[in-house]
């Protein structure tokens, strides 16, 4: 629907037309000029219900949507308590096994110079028996 500027001209020029008088025009005006605007604005009255019940459905279903959050937040805090639970054991069973590679690299060091030891005592053995002969 037109503004009512716009229906006001369109009357006018309509009036004017016809060539009625002009207190028959005014009279035209104070009497259809009100129903069409109280028509308009049942229809705005319309417009603004189905928002307001298009809103209040929206609201409901975030309201639920929260609920359902809220109780999804205890498992989140269970589960999240899991994972916190299994993040500490991962993160001990990596600090054990750094340091037990840090110990067996340190024990082949002291493998090999002993190894290095033993062939050293182990020539000078040989050495001593061939020189006993």
């Amino acid at each position: 629907m037109g503004s009512t500027c716009e229906l006001r001209a369109l009357v006018y020029c309509l009036l004017q037309k016809a060539r009625v008088t002009h207190t028959m025009s005014k009279l035209f005006l104070q009497v259809c000029l009100p129903h069409y605007v109280n028509q308009e604005l049942k229809q705005q009255i319309q417009t603004l219900s189905a928002e307001s019940e298009s809103l209040k459905s929206l609201i409901t279903h975030q309201r639920a949507a929260e609920s359902h959050e809220t109780q999804g937040t205890s498992l989140d805090a269970e589960t999240k308590s899991n994972l916190e639970s299994y993040r500490k054991e991962y993160d001990d069973l990596c600090k054990f096994r750094c340091q037990a590679q840090s110990e067996i690299q340190r024990l082949n060091t002291r493998l090999t110079e002993l190894s290095s030891k033993v062939e050293a005592v182990g020539k000078a053995v040989d050495e001593l028996q061939d020189y006993s002969y």
